[in-house]
């Protein structure tokens, strides 16, 4: 594909994709596009594909139609250590199954770097420290993973994440089993990831915080991408009954004003 000038090439395309498995088709055809320091969230009804796209974008699963670009190149021509060196995926109850700390855990995002036996650089060293302090994970580098609350756990595997110094984030549903505190918290650093230059791009169930932290909402439907823009464009009572066949209620947010929140209607009188 040729861009121009005026046509400034996205880290991430996708074009006409279609995805699924086995050429059965649960997703597209669909046209997405991903900007550096941008957070795009992707919303809709469970079962609906969410996590198969994301797969895809991430290049773990291919498409059964269309094409993903990566710079403009497409992703099929990328190595495995390669495409790690530009993406890093955290899938949705991500297993642990050693009891690593959680230095050694988030080490493990260098991996594209110096491969199993490799060893240890500078640059290396350099990203594991930067990545516990964008996760404020320092005082605990030296607990063992397997020790630590679930909120704990994923600011570990997001700093696993960020220590492969990719230049896109692809998360499925990093806090669907977290707190409300521990939700804020893991949302405010993928949020404060892209105000420093990364792209993410992550599911989410959860309208208000889609609501809150987006620069752009995807929100998907039987199969297709019914609506994609800025939070108030999207989350609209008319597309989120077309998409989740509730009825939801589209008010201004308690404490701003400017942003949205999502609320259920009242219960009816009995």
């Amino acid at each position: 594909m040729a861009h121009t000038m005026e046509t400034p090439v996205k880290p991430l395309e996708a074009l006409e994709l279609r995805v699924g498995y086995k050429k059965r088709i649960i997703l597209g055809p669909l046209n997405l596009s991903l900007g550096s320091g941008e957070l795009l969230v992707l919303i809709g009804p469970n079962g609906i594909g969410k996590t198969t796209l994301l797969k895809s974008l991430a290049g773990l699963l291919p498409p059964v139609d269309g094409e993903v670009l990566l710079d403009g190149k497409a992703l099929s021509q990328f190595t495995a250590f390669g495409r790690s060196k530009k993406i890093a995926f955290l899938s949705q109850n991500a297993p642990l199954s050693w009891p690593f700390t959680v230095e050694e855990l988030v080490a493990q995002g260098r991996f594209p770097y110096r491969r199993w036996f490799g060893v240890e650089s500078q640059a290396d060293k350099d990203a594991v420290e930067e990545a516990l302090d964008r996760a404020c994970l320092r005082e605990l580098r030296h607990r063992l993973a397997t020790e630590l609350s679930g909120g704990e756990l994923q600011r570990v595997l997001i700093a696993r994440s960020i220590a492969q110094r990719p230049q896109i984030l692809v998360l499925d549903e990093p806090v669907s089993q977290l707190d409300p505190k521990f939700q804020i918290t893991a949302m405010d650093l993928i949020k404060n990831l892209t105000q420093g230059g990364l792209a993410a791009i992550t599911s989410l169930h959860d309208l208000n915080l889609a609501a809150l932290y987006a620069d752009r909402i995807a929100l998907f439907s039987e199969g297709t991408l019914l609506a994609l823009g800025k939070p108030q464009d999207v989350l609209r009572e008319d597309l989120l009954l077309r998409a989740f066949g509730s009825e939801l209620v589209i008010g201004n947010h308690p404490r701003d004003g400017r942003r949205i929140s999502v609320y259920h209607p009242l219960p009816k009188a009995f």
